[in-house]
């Protein structure tokens, strides 16, 4: 193109080299197409930079992703792939602005590059702290398991203690489950039991099931019949109806072991703690046991029980993870109930957000026996849509961590929050894939806080 063309005063204006046509429809539109080259290029050599890191040939991946940029420097895949090259070869400190100025030309919206920053970050801490991450338990958390063990030795004394426990169970279409699982309840060692069942509008004949059932319990007991209004406000109900010092719900096609509630009564009052939860057995629709190697779901559950043994506590366990399963799995005194306003209407997820808001108040218990019986069948509802339990659950995280970043938030001694744990809690946090529900401003502050100055002003 000659000098003249290229000091062409408006796109608008005919064309100086007197095609008799505008400019932007003439030389103009070639120039344009020159730029979607440019642009075609820049994501062919991003293409190149992912097929080379893939084959771990990092320096290769690392100057076509930098020829990607030279060409189109808003291009964000290739700024955000060329920030993992930086970590692949561990190097923290040039990762972190080239995947933040990603994250701000996406505004923010892909998880994959809030995770990525998240791990990114993680090497940071660690680097500022001068050594590797420690994924071990922290000093803090060997403190809490003696804690515990003191607890155990010095507390526990014979006692005459013996407080009502209230089991309300919410039915809903489940007839061919609800009488074993109420019968579980009248086969308790212990015995200060009251029931609670309320039936949920049920389309089958569970109602009728419940109250030929009921006839035989050896306990105090009540029932209600009516209109459908859900798991969360079911549970609700019945535990407002209901006088125990602790709840627990029972799901109406699960089954209680018959020292479930002995166990629960003893951890609680042992530990002094207002929740308490116990490993899990997994049954199927004839209560027979589940392999887990046999069925992916059941396997996903038991490892995440067992993974409760590596992480700081309980209640750092379940932040990662909703270990306590099922809301029939709860043990929680009335007051905690009370404090929380009861459950909330989620589908998926009630139970899990019962306990992450537990954790602003108290230390979880977790008795490592399996004495609550999960029943696997069509209609499960962790059966149901996998991203609709995960956006709930995002939404749960977000909620929960918009108060643990803030430093104000104390909490109490063990709550998983930035307060009590400081860099150990965000490691655990954006190193664990949880970094999507950290708030962006949160995140960006938290990075910017990380990364020299120097670094920031070149490259972001």
């Amino acid at each position: 193109m000659s000098e003249t063309i290229a000091r062409v005063p408006s796109r608008t204006a005919p064309c100086p080299c007197r095609s008799g046509r505008r400019y932007k429809d003439c030389h103009g539109a070639l120039a344009t197409s020159l730029l979607i080259s440019d642009e075609q290029k820049a994501h062919q050599l991003a293409l190149d930079g992912l097929n080379a890191q893939q084959q771990q040939n990092l320096p290769l991946a690392r100057a076509r992703y930098e020829q990607a940029i030279a060409l189109s420097p808003n291009h964000a895949d290739a700024l955000h792939m060329l920030g993992m090259v930086h970590y692949e070869l561990g190097e923290p400190v040039a990762a972190a602005p080239l995947v933040l100025r990603a994250l701000d030309l996406t505004q923010w919206q892909e998880p994959s590059l809030r995770h990525n920053l998240g791990l990114i970050l993680s090497k940071l801490i660690a680097l500022r702290d001068g050594g590797e991450i420690d994924y071990g338990l922290s000093a803090k958390g060997r403190y809490y398991r003696e804690t515990l063990t003191s607890k155990r030795v010095t507390e526990r004394i014979t006692s005459t203690r013996t407080p009502l426990v209230s089991v309300v169970v919410p039915s809903f279409n489940h007839a061919p489950y609800l009488r074993a699982a109420l019968e579980s309840i009248y086969a308790q060692t212990y015995r200060e039991i009251e029931v609670v069942v309320i039936d949920d509008g049920s389309t089958d004949n569970s109602a009728d099931i419940a109250i030929a059932s009921l006839a035989e319990c050896p306990f105090p007991h009540q029932m209600i019949r009516r209109q459908n209004r859900g798991a969360h406000a079911t549970l609700n109900e019945a535990a407002k109806l209901s006088k125990g010092h602790y709840i627990n719900p029972l799901n109406s096609d699960d089954l209680f072991t018959p020292q479930r509630i002995a166990h629960m009564v003893d951890a609680a009052e042992t530990y002094g703690t207002s929740l308490v939860f116990s490993a899990t057995h997994l049954v199927d629709a004839n209560t027979l046991a589940i392999d887990p190697f046999a069925d992916a779901r059941v396997y996903s559950l038991l490892c995440r029980q067992a993974n409760i043994a590596y992480r700081d506590t309980v209640g750092n366990a379940l932040l990662q993870d909703n270990v306590a399963v099922t809301t029939g799995n709860l043990f929680f005194s009335r007051t905690l109930f009370d404090t929380l306003g009861g459950f909330r209407d989620l589908r998926y997820n009630h139970d899990w957000d019962f306990c992450l808001r537990a954790l602003w108040f108290d230390e979880p218990h977790y008795v490592d026996e399996p004495l609550y019986q999960y029943r696997f069948h069509g209609s499960n509802t962790i059966s149901e849509s996998a991203d609709k339990s995960r956006s709930e659950a995002l939404r749960i995280h977000s909620e929960y961590f918009l108060r643990a970043f803030d430093p104000q938030e104390a909490g109490h001694e063990f709550t998983p929050n930035l307060h009590q744990w400081g860099n150990r809690f965000v490691v655990d946090v954006l190193g664990s894939g949880l970094s999507a529900a950290v708030s962006p401003a949160t995140l960006k502050a938290y990075a910017l806080s990380l990364m020299p100055s120097r670094v920031v002003s070149i490259q972001i």
